[in-house]
């Protein structure tokens, strides 16, 4: 880092870099270093990126020096010297050199590797994910399949939007293009306070100029405070809600997209009495019945004249109709009168919703944008954890997709989009399937099975998934479930950054599950519970000692907005003995013995193309890999030294490279996959069989269904006694937990009245005798906190709202603050995991609330 830090220490520099502690950035800053020490931070006010939120940022990249100089930080590698593990039980570290710890951990791995690489349990998420990735994926890829100990993929991850969203938009996350859209329905989604400064800035821009924001939430969050309107919908019902607006706009207002529907969706391909689509007997394609000649034809015959939606039809001497039929009887019942008291929402509002949604829609409209004439859809469907982390939250998201698909707003300006075409090791891009439509991800599945988490065994559509279904693994090495054979377990862990123990849930079946694994290896930033259970300690650099390619490709609402390059760099030397997770997994391959490999991962994940490729037998340091990734970028014209004083590359991005999705969808005539997955009811059937022979009856395979079906909450069981619901939110300066142990953010949080404490309603408070401010009990199946009421009419009465994200009793600033999080009540079960997606419910449980006081009285 000599051409980067050669002014140090009688330096005053402004220096770029960027924030990615969240995955709404990058967001482009400058650090003022003064005689060697990072004192400052600041917006960068020029370039496009910044005409947004005009250099902007929020509170998480000021508080990115506190971080860098805690005093608690893990300053060297250590390893433990006390044999006994146990919450609260003191390691005894030692300091010792990184050959020793490298070689100690390089010794454990090459043993189980030449074995069986599944004896490798691995786990991280962000802040490590995306925002400080490296080569940790490629290090991962290289070794081979490992045992899935993620920190809350299955809990707080939208692990089933992320699978439509690569089978229907081959992309990564799915957003409205609020840029371009008039009417914006939320369901769960809290943009104002998950998102970035960018965000934000586009949302009150959009909202200035006319569009109207729809939040359907239990409780009135910063983003519905905003709203033009707020429905406060009774938890985990949302499903009966968006089924009820497509029966409304079927049956009752019978105005759609048919263009649309007819050319870029399976609605007019003839389902079978089986229930799969009708093909030629000579070709295998698919039929669809023409209109104007009254006849069955291939769905991609160039002869045909018009497309039938609806009616049904007799052929090869079978009757049969289009999906979209099979779709209009499918939810007939699912009128607004039956959805009112599973949602608490009136059947009047629920109509004028709907036809809200379709006159805004603006069915038949078309908008240029430079000089490329477009569909405009000005309406957009958006969903946040609580349709997401749900148990049916596969059967949540098909009709998100449906309802959308209805008008035609789907990858299309102001629509539900996100689309790339290009694939990545996070998306498939544009990816062709069978039939004419986009690929829906798809494999046999695997027996016995060969992973903790089951995810070969038991879910077929998530082949293409890096983060994978965690609770399962956890779950699954403390209580296997009947019948079901288990491969060896896990000889090493090694996290990174992540706290599974405080993110998923009941934290004491976690620990247990870890503590089954012999070896365990933390790589972290500061003490926490993981690392106190752990056998050897690297401590890798914070966001302002090391350099990240940034990419600016991960389809929010604002960085569609733009194409580039952005290179965040470090500000100071590193001030511990640390090291760059990259370096660290680099040299663990090279001690390993499988650096090949590793190079080949690292020129595929991090992107090196042609003569900036790793070449084999050679280990290279993070920082030539970074300078590789600028010349691949660039064309080799720039490099890493060039990125010094701009660090950005970034140029608004054009129409045609923003709605590219849709352009080639349509110009190769493919169709999205929707509103019939016949792919997900094959896939169930199959799996279903598969069980049937192994004796196996406790997984519901037959939710595999190819339209979305209403299942009442599984929280319908909870006994009665834990009465009310609890959910959870993102705290603006807490997003994704990336800074519970920096005290700024402590402060800011302390300074919102009933930020960190439990929000309940007045009626619900007084019937539990509970006062404004007094602590309280929060009690579910698995466990108990306690904290402050904050009695407040923003919520329903039978719901409470717990804001927290992470409780760490390890970390040494979040452990003073009192703060409690949901997650510690979470119960983790085979029963709440969504059988298609792998989601638990999760950010949505029952529990019972009472005051502190009594409990001194029990």
């Amino acid at each position: 880092m000599e051409h980067r830090m050669n002014n140090m220490p009688n330096d005053d520099v402004w220096i770029r870099t960027a924030c990615f502690m969240c995955t709404n950035g990058p967001d482009l800053l400058e650090v003022h270093r003064v005689n060697g020490v990072a004192v400052d931070v600041r917006g960068v006010t020029e370039g496009p990126m910044a005409s947004i939120s005009g250099g902007r940022l929020c509170s998480k990249p000021h508080g990115l020096i506190q971080k860098l100089y805690n005093p608690y930080r893990i300053k060297a590698p250590m390893k433990r010297t006390n044999p006994e593990k146990g919450e609260g039980v003191d390691p005894k570290w030692v300091e010792i050199s990184w050959d020793e710890a490298l070689d100690t951990i390089a010794g454990r791995l090459k043993g189980i590797r030449e074995r069986n690489s599944r004896l490798l349990a691995a786990s991280w998420h962000t802040p490590s994910q995306l925002a400080m990735e490296g080569t940790w994926f490629a290090f991962l890829k290289a070794w081979g399949p490992s045992e899935c100990f993620h920190a809350g993929h299955s809990i707080r991850c939208g692990l089933v939007q992320h699978s439509f969203a690569n089978y229907i938009h081959g992309a990564f996350r799915v957003w409205a293009d609020i840029d371009h859209c008039n009417y914006l329905l939320l369901l769960g989604s809290n943009p104002s306070a998950s998102r970035g400064v960018m965000t934000n800035m586009l949302y009150q821009k959009s909202h200035d100029r006319g569009m109207k924001v729809v939040a359907v939430d239990p409780v009135l969050s910063v983003t519905a405070m905003h709203a033009d309107e707020w429905i406060p919908i009774k938890p985990d019902t949302d499903g009966a809600f968006l089924l009820a607006l497509i029966h409304v706009i079927i049956h009752e207002l019978g105005k759609y997209d048919e263009p649309f529907l007819k050319e870029m969706t399976n609605s007019p391909y003839l389902v079978g009495p089986d229930g799969y689509f009708m093909r030629d007997r000579e070709t295998g394609k698919v039929l669809v019945w023409d209109a104007i000649d009254q006849k069955a034809k291939a769905y991609d015959d160039p002869g045909i004249k018009d497309f039938s939606l609806e009616g049904t039809y007799t052929v090869q001497g079978l009757e049969c109709c289009p999906s979209f039929q099979v779709l209009k009887e499918h939810v007939s019942g699912y009128t607004p009168e039956w959805a009112a008291p599973i949602t608490d929402i009136p059947a009047e509002t629920i109509r004028r919703i709907a036809g809200e949604f379709v006159d805004n829609a603006r069915i038949g409209a078309t908008i240029t944008l430079d000089g490329i004439s477009f569909p405009h859809r000005p309406v957009g469907v958006q969903v946040g954890r609580p349709v997401e982390a749900s148990r049916h939250s596969y059967q949540n998201i098909l009709a998100q997709h449906i309802l959308a698909g209805l008008v035609g707003g789907i990858e299309v300006p102001g629509s539900t989009g996100g689309g790339y075409t290009s694939p990545s090791h996070l998306s498939f891009g544009l990816n062709p399937g069978p039939d004419g439509m986009l690929e829906v991800g798809n494999r046999r599945c695997v027996w016995p099975p060969v992973s903790y988490d089951f995810m070969e065994t038991l879910f077929p559509l998530l082949s293409w998934w890096p983060g994978r279904v965690a609770h399962l693994s956890y779950l699954n090495l403390t209580n296997p479930p009947p019948g079901f054979p288990l491969p060896d377990p896990p000889e090493v862990y090694i996290r990174w950054r992540d706290n599974p123990i405080k993110s998923i849930g009941d934290p004491k079946l976690i620990m247990e599950a870890i503590l089954k694994v012999p070896f365990i290896v933390s790589i972290a930033y500061v003490r926490d519970e993981i690392t106190e259970l752990a056998d050897i300690v690297l401590p890798d650099h914070t966001e302002f000692e090391r350099f990240e390619p940034l990419d600016i490709m991960l389809a929010c609402e604002t960085t569609k907005m733009f194409e580039g390059f952005v290179l965040r760099q470090p500000v100071v030397e590193p001030v511990c003995n640390t090291m760059d997770i990259s370096d660290i997994s680099t040299e663990l391959a090279a001690r390993a013995g499988f650096l090949d490999e590793d190079n080949e991962a690292v020129n595929q994940i991090v992107g090196l193309v042609d003569k900036y490729q790793l070449e084999p037998g050679r280990k290279y340091s993070w920082e030539e890999i970074v300078d590789r990734r600028c010349r691949s970028v660039t064309d080799g014209e720039r490099g890493l030294a060039d990125f010094s004083e701009d660090n950005a590359m970034v140029a608004p991005t054009s129409a045609a490279l923003e709605f590219a999705f849709h352009l080639q969808v349509k110009a190769n005539k493919l169709r999205y996959p929707i509103p019939y997955m016949e792919q997900v009811k094959k896939s169930g059937e199959e799996l279903s069989k598969m069980l049937s022979e192994a004796e196996i009856d406790w997984w519901p395979a037959h939710e595999y269904a190819p339209l979305p079906v209403y299942l009442p909450s599984v929280l319908d069981e909870v006994p009665a006694e834990y009465d009310l619901y609890a959910t959870t939110c993102r705290i603006a300066q807490f997003t994704q937990a990336n800074d519970l142990d920096i005290p700024m953010a402590v402060e800011l949080t302390n300074h919102v009245p009933g930020m960190a404490d439990i929000w309940i309603h007045p009626a619900a408070a007084k019937a539990r005798g509970i006062k404004d401010g007094e602590e309280v009990w929060v009690e579910s199946e698995v466990g108990r906190i306690k904290r402050a009421a904050n009695v407040t009419e923003g919520i329903r009465p039978d719901t409470i709202l717990i804001a927290g994200q992470l409780d760490s009793k390890a970390t040494p600033i979040s452990k003073s603050t009192g703060f409690v999080s949901l997650n510690s009540l979470i119960p983790i079960r085979v029963d709440w995991t969504d059988p298609v997606g792998g989601t638990m419910q999760g950010n949505v449980i029952k529990v019972k609330v009472y005051p502190a006081r009594r409990d001194k009285n029990r």
